[in-house]
């Protein structure tokens, strides 16, 4: 089985339900980092050719890292939208 580990989940696990604050903190904070990786990504898919070794793997191994940002994104936008606004 695949292993996630993922550090903002688990400060979000431990982060007490009723602390509003502390989670729409995290959540926006994953929101910037995951959406800077995606953006990282997609200037890499757009790479000259000639630079990138074994393109077509590569692509496909970056394809899966664009797929799990955006579902990170997803995520946390979630997660976001479900806490009280200040």
């Amino acid at each position: 089985m695949p292993e996630l580990r993922d550090p903002g989940l688990l400060r979000m696990f431990f982060t007490p339900e009723v602390d509003h604050a502390a989670l729409r903190d995290l959540a926006i904070g994953q929101l910037r980092q995951h959406q800077e990786r995606l953006d990282t990504y997609h200037a890499m898919m757009q790479a000259d050719p000639c630079e990138l070794p074994d393109r077509p793997r590569f692509t496909r191994t970056l394809r899966m890292g664009e797929l799990y940002e955006q579902a990170c994104l997803t995520f946390w936008q979630e997660v976001l939208d479900t806490l009280r606004p200040e």
